[in-house]
């Protein structure tokens, strides 16, 4: 092991981590976390939730965009849980407006509760 700045030998301290796809050394140093290729974790890939949630935006803009009703109303439902666990839906605000002039109250009634 190499010996850092400060003047102690690194494999002198207890509870090192010895992975090799973490590399901590002395003070002074950087750390330097590397994540390994074959990562059993699902989803692991930031990438990945981003591009879930532009293809579940699309699909929502798809549902309200329908001529059906009860679809428009199904994803202003979706709209508004999403809105209820904290999630920007800020994207949709478009296609949820178009909606205010629906003949149905109760998609009408959702739009109003996503414009509040």
């Amino acid at each position: 092991m190499s010996t850092a700045n400060s003047g102690y030998n690194t494999s002198d301290l207890i509870g090192v981590n010895t992975d090799p796809e973490v590399s901590l050394t002395g003070f002074g140093h950087s750390v330097e976390l590397r994540r390994s290729s074959n990562s059993s974790l699902p989803g692991a890939d930031p990438t990945s939730f981003l591009s879930q949630n532009y293809r579940k935006f699309d699909e929502l803009r798809r549902l309200l965009d329908n001529n059906k009703d009860s679809l428009k109303l199904e994803a202003m439902r979706r709209i508004i849980e999403m809105i209820a666990r904290g999630q920007s839906c800020s994207e949709l605000f478009a296609a949820v407006v178009k909606n205010v002039v629906s003949r149905n109250t109760e998609v009408r009634k959702l739009v109003y509760i996503y414009l509040e």
